[in-house]
């Protein structure tokens, strides 16, 4: 696969077996009659169904029907190709109701078990990615002979290696977060409000061709980003630094980033924690090849900003991407409960260490990278604002 990912053409049809093909093995090892996913990443990597997305993730009511040796199914408010775009038609169904899938739990198990039947489907193994509580009792009642069988995690792993066209379409991704990022840093100065500078980077990456943001664009500045990531009215001053996180979707897979620019004139104080940000980087990335564990990435992170005296972020310091963040691998220090993965040729993962020190300023920076026969190859290019960096 290595000598294919920088010359092979995106081809939907090969892109569309290959997820059909990982989907059929995650059966076959679960031994399942059928699959139905519900959440937005795998509705679009078994169905390439593009999904609306809401606030409220359990409004939206999607669901696709895998059985086995089969096509998908899908079922869904919004489905592109259906009458006016909206929802196809459901048997039995006047309409399609947008309304919380726990609150009308037996009309959505009467819909998936429908399925089941008409695909003679009314025993065996079914296995499920995510459903609420009460629409697992209401699939237990109506389809008794059915063994509801957990398949998030199967799932998840299912996708963690990419195919060729995957690739293909994380490097378009990769390079609209750029853009948008481009954006964000052309527009940190002094007078500028927090909330300008998010919209200005929304529209670029818009303008470039991303389906939508996969979470709120953050970002915070100055003394603000020492206790909230969320955009405000804040206006930048001098000096102030400023660290942002974005997203992208391109057909259906995601691009991510995290930069810090500086309005102004930055102090020695505030570039020197952003150093250590961008060494805490350049050490993890430096990490990254088959075989390595996903603890010792997160160890070299975590070490850098020990070793520079910086906060340490409580969270993880990075994750797996594909149709879905966080995927395989979660990048956390070694943990009981929490699987250490081993690094595969084809991972595609975010980096994005984040520090501060109290009373001064807080940094980030991130960067989405490619797992190669032969160590890793950072997919985005935005500049990390090298001339901040103490030396």
């Amino acid at each position: 696969m290595s000598a294919n990912w920088m010359t092979s053409a995106f081809d939907r049809e090969r892109m569309h077996r290959f997820r059909l093909q990982r989907t059929d093995e995650t059966m076959k090892k679960l031994n399942l009659d059928a699959v139905v996913v519900t959440t937005f990443d795998n509705v679009r990597y078994i169905a390439d169904c593009r999904p609306y997305f809401s606030a409220v993730y359990y409004v939206n009511a999607y669901v696709v029907v895998l059985p086995r040796n089969g096509q998908p199914i899908i079922q869904g408010p919004v489905v592109e190709g259906a009458p006016m775009g909206l929802a196809p038609p459901v048997k039995g169904w006047q309409g399609y109701p947008m309304i919380p899938v726990p609150a009308i739990a037996p009309k959505w198990a009467s819909m998936v078990s429908t399925i089941l039947k008409d695909n003679k489907i009314e025993s065996g193994r079914v296995g499920f990615d995510d459903i609420s509580f009460m629409s697992y009792l209401e699939i237990s009642r109506s389809l008794p002979r059915i063994e509801v069988v957990p398949a998030f995690n199967a799932m998840l792993d299912a996708r963690a290696i990419k195919g060729l066209d995957e690739i293909a379409l994380l490097r378009k991704a990769a390079q609209i977060v750029d853009i948008g990022a481009r954006a964000g840093l052309d527009c940190i100065k002094p007078g500028v409000r927090e909330r300008e500078i998010v919209a200005r980077m929304a529209s670029a990456m818009y303008e470039a061709g991303s389906e939508a943001e996969p979470w709120a664009t953050s970002l915070s500045s100055g003394e603000r980003a020492l206790s909230s990531v969320f955009a405000s009215d804040r206006v930048l001053k001098d000096g102030d630094l400023a660290v942002f996180d974005l997203g992208s979707i391109y057909e259906g897979y995601l691009g991510d980033v995290a930069r810090t620019g500086a309005a102004g004139n930055a102090s020695r104080e505030a570039r020197a924690i952003y150093t250590a940000a961008y060494d805490a980087l350049m050490a993890g990335t430096k990490g990254v090849r088959p075989g390595a564990r996903s603890s010792e990435v997160d160890g070299k992170i975590r070490q850098a900003l020990i070793d520079a005296k910086c906060n340490v972020s409580p969270l993880s310091t990075g994750h797996g991407i594909g149709t879905g963040a966080p995927e395989i691998p979660w990048i956390t220090p070694r943990e009981e409960g929490i699987t250490d993965f081993e690094l595969k040729e084809g991972m595609v993962l975010c980096l994005e260490p984040r520090t501060s020190k109290d009373g001064i300023a807080a940094a980030g920076c991130e960067d989405t990278m490619l797992v190669t026969e032969s160590g890793h190859e950072v997919l985005t290019h935005c500049t990390r604002q090298e001339h901040l960096l103490i030396r």
